[in-house]
């Protein structure tokens, strides 16, 4: 009896430090995990910044590309306007 009752206590230690063993690998590996985590967490971070950023520069584009078309739409109206005057004096000169 004595020897099933060491027996017992043995396969208990034995099975106890196997539980103590798997116990730490999972919170190493939850420690781990935790820690990708929340470096995708960062990443995702930055990239909502950064998409932020790129469309407040297409924002700023688009306002420029309007000045600029309405430049290029005071500009074309003048140069009208200079080649209606140029025909007139070539009218009074003929």
């Amino acid at each position: 009896m004595a020897d099933e009752v060491r027996a017992l206590a043995k396969r208990t230690a034995d099975s106890t430090a196997e539980i103590d063993s798997l116990l730490g690998n999972l919170a190493r590996r939850t420690a781990s995990v935790a820690q990708q985590m929340h470096s995708s967490l960062e990443v995702s971070q930055q990239s909502v910044t950064k998409i932020g950023q790129a469309r407040s520069s297409f924002g700023q584009i688009r306002e420029s590309v309007d000045v600029i078309r309405d430049m290029n739409t005071q500009i074309a109206t003048a140069a009208e306007e200079q080649h209606q005057v140029a025909e007139d004096i070539n009218r009074h000169i003929s």
